[in-house]
């Protein structure tokens, strides 16, 4: 529990009742009847019109001497409100969803026995409370004085159109400032908690979210208070101005005022808090700076306080003697047994393969001697019964290797006619009806070479190499050949070699080598990897060693001499699928000194338009060389000691003399990325590496980008789903009913290409954030404009 975040909660607590007072002010008469957002008064409604003119044509002195002869007898003795006298209220208090009405006591104006501190408001009614409220002045004084028989007066007032009109345009200011409030309540209410919920728990991510949600608060209830302001004081002006010739005026309330802007401070000290403790935080949890003075008062103080005697030379020794005493009065140790440490202890690892306990089971002879009983099996006969029983030892060993089958069913099989089984063999694939020959003689006799016809038809190449795979475990020494569907004859077995693209290395001989092209992917600029090696490393994985080559043999480092790039490939199987993993590497210039064409120039094929590095074939789609020319610009400049700002001038920069060459990226290209058409993932960032070549300055910044990627199960390059996708040879997910585009968030997973090959690798997994590379899906290739 962390008791500085109780300090939120109190002014979120407060700002939350203040906001939620100031919009439900004025429900009752009794409830808080002086914090109205303005005060409409009527009770001198016809006094300056009556004490200007005694002439008969002015319609409120006509109006007296029709309905009471003795009000302006009275009015300057009394000085009561007229309004009362026609049935008016003294006073409209507006609120945000609703008004009250009432008089003036002791009377509506001051006197010379009354002051103008000793009138109260006495609120007789309000009315109901209702969204979106709306106050009409005009409609509402034309009901009252319906109400009381007095209907004809409001005709005879000069009410002014510009009164309508400014009242109007404030009515549909107030509905705003109603939608406002109550963002502003739920934005306050989330903020209390998640405040609450910050005292027990904490994280980066509960920190922003609470900071972001303060920050709405803040901003909307300020924004409803200014926008209350402007409709206070602008029907106040408004309501001044136009109605001062009939005896109305309005006067803004200050108390509302008062608290909504309270509410509003208690809201800004409440993200201020936030942002600040957050901060506080960042500062007190990030690696100490070793040249910050407060670092080096720490060094200094240690060393004069800390003894050194502990680290001498006789206190190691005595060390050395206590520890050896300790050992010589341990009993006698176990004998070594392997992933037993010296106590005897199991040693367990993440990722060991070897997880057997300290000490072996002990086998069960019991469950041998029941295995070597008789159990009444015609195979368990001696052999004299056999022969009696018509098995011969011939019989005997084909059965055991499978090749008898039985006869009543070869003849149930043989029974049905040739055109039936031909029926159902086209109801299969040609793969299938293939196996379905192959299965007996029977079959094949029945269905003949039709469907072996069928499988050699250009159209069902898939369906034959799918046909031809099976029998890779039975042939060591050759390899699927899939431009001629064949297969040919290794070279030389278990020593295949990949290199570079120039260099003539044929895996087996094939009549149709220039009339056709070798699957293959690109990994670099100017290096490729044939499909035919990721056939023999999975062959090996799947079968035996000598069905193809260890995994590891394919992995590589060399530089390019044309880009200055440098490249490294490994490679591991995963759930019977290659993985690849291609690290690129290149010193970069600082980003003050680097223009967009070095850029280009750094990260580009001039010939070709391809990066240098590794890519999928959908890298133009993507914001990969967004990201790649985003960490380009983090780079920082190198060290400029003072010596050297001194020559230029009087002007010395501490941050330039010692920069933070921790590159470190932004929310844009810290994160990885993952291709949504392909499996495979990109990570850019800038490392600190040490040139050998450059003496004056070895340590430099690099941009290094490492791209993993899964090659597929290594049986069909053109039904592969991840092999075509990554390629960019079909769209699809191959297959008879491969009508559904490659998703590689869905193929995939939520486990990461990546995380996947480096548990596999290193035992650890890259903790950045996984992001697609096209957020917005678009697929313009060449045609778009972001990505050169």
């Amino acid at each position: 529990m962390r008791f500085s975040a109780f300090i939120p909660v109190v002014f979120c607590t407060a700002a939350f009742i203040l906001t939620v007072l100031c919009l439900f002010a004025g429900s009752k008469p009794s409830f808080m009847p002086g914090y109205d957002l303005l005060t409409f008064n009527a009770s001198r409604i016809g006094h300056e019109v009556f004490n200007t003119s005694e002439s008969s044509d002015n319609v409120f002195v006509n109006f007296f001497d029709e309905v009471s002869n003795d009000i302006e007898s009275r009015l300057q003795d009394r000085l009561t409100s007229i309004a009362q006298d026609l049935g008016l209220h003294d006073f409209y208090a507006v609120h945000i969803m609703s008004y009250c009405e009432g008089y003036y006591t002791p009377t509506a104006v001051p006197n010379a026995t009354v002051h103008k501190s000793e009138i109260h408001q006495n609120v007789t009614g309000c009315a109901n409370r209702t969204a979106m409220y709306n106050f009409d002045a005009k409609a509402i004084i034309q009901r009252e004085l319906n109400e009381t028989g007095h209907g004809e007066v409001f005709s005879r007032l000069n009410w002014s159109d510009d009164l309508d009109d400014g009242l109007y345009a404030l009515r549909l200011t107030a509905k705003a400032m109603f939608v406002l409030f109550c963002i502003a309540i739920g934005f306050i209410g989330i903020a209390l908690v998640s405040a609450v919920v910050s005292i027990l728990f904490e994280g980066r991510l509960s920190a922003l979210f609470n900071i972001i949600i303060d920050w709405l608060g803040f901003m909307t209830i300020g924004i409803a208070s200014a926008v209350a302001t402007a409709v206070a004081v602008k029907a106040t002006d408004v309501i001044n101005k136009y109605g001062d010739d009939i005896g109305i005026s309005a006067k803004r309330g200050n108390k509302f005022l008062i608290i909504t802007w309270v509410a509003t401070g208690l809201m800004l000290l409440s993200t201020c808090t936030s942002t600040l403790r957050r901060l506080i935080v960042m500062e007190l949890s990030a690696a100490p700076n070793a040249n910050h003075w407060s670092a080096r008062l720490v060094t200094k103080l240690g060393g004069k306080l800390r003894s050194e005697k502990h680290y001498s030379q006789d206190a190691a020794e005595k060390k050395r003697r206590k520890d050896s005493s300790k050992l010589q009065k341990r009993g006698h140790q176990r004998p070594a047994v392997p992933e037993v440490n010296e106590l005897g202890e199991q040693e367990y690892a993440i990722f060991a393969e070897n997880r057997r306990p300290a000490r072996r089971k002990e086998q069960d002879l019991g469950e041998m001697m029941h295995g070597l009983a008789y159990h009444d099996d015609e195979e368990d006969l001696p052999v004299e019964k056999c022969e009696s029983a018509g098995f011969s030892s011939t019989d005997k060993r084909r059965r055991r290797r499978g090749y008898m089958v039985s006869q009543p069913h070869e003849r149930r099989v043989a029974s049905l006619p040739e055109e039936l089984w031909k029926t159902i063999a086209s109801y299969l694939n040609p793969s299938e009806a293939c196996q379905l020959a192959l299965s007996s003689k029977t079959l094949h006799s029945k269905l003949g070479v039709y469907p072996f016809e069928r499988l050699n038809l250009p159209s069902n190449k898939n369906h034959k190499i799918a046909f031809l795979h099976q029998f890779d475990s039975q042939l060591p020494n050759h390899l699927l050949c899939f431009p001629c569907r064949k297969y040919h004859l290794r070279l030389n077995p278990g020593k295949e070699v990949l290199k570079m693209d120039y260099i003539n290395n044929p895996i087996f001989h094939c009549p149709n080598v220039k009339s056709s092209v070798l699957p293959r992917t690109r990994l670099t600029y100017a290096r490729t990897l044939p499909y035919s090696f990721v056939q023999l490393a999975l062959r090996s994985h799947h079968f035996s060693p000598a069905h193809g080559i260890d995994p590891d043999s394919l992995s590589r480092r060399w530089k390019c001499k044309d880009s200055g790039w440098t490249h490294a490939t490994r490679y591991t199987i995963n759930d019977d699928r290659l993985l690849l993993r291609v690290v690129s590497q290149r010193f970069a210039p600082p980003a003050s000194s680097l223009s967009e064409t070095a850029e280009r120039h750094l990260l580009y094929d001039r010939e070709e338009y391809v990066p240098f590095f590794s890519v999928c074939a959908h890298w133009r789609d993507g914001d990969l060389m967004k990201i790649c020319k985003c960490m380009l610009s983090h780079i920082p400049a190198p060290p400029d000691p003072y010596r050297k700002q001194l020559q230029r001038g009087f002007v010395l920069d501490r941050a330039a003399a010692k920069p933070d060459f921790i590159v470190r990226g932004c929310d844009d290209c810290r994160p990885a990325r993952r291709c949504p058409e392909c499996p495979t993932e990109y990570m850019v960032e800038a490392r600190l590496m040490e040139d050998e070549k450059d003496k004056e300055n070895p340590f430099k910044h690099a941009i290094v980008v490492t791209r993993w990627t899964d090659l597929g199960d290594g049986v069909n390059p053109y039904t592969s789903p991840e092999w075509t996708a990554i390629n960019g040879t079909n769209t699809n997910t191959g297959g008879e009913d491969g009508d559904a585009v490659y998703d590689s968030f869905t193929n995939v997973g939520r486990r990461a290409v990546g995380g996947i090959f480096e548990s596999k690798v290193s035992g650890s997994t890259p903790g950045n954030r996984l992001l697609s590379l096209n957020p917005s899906n678009k697929k313009m290739g060449e045609d778009g404009s972001g990505w050169y």
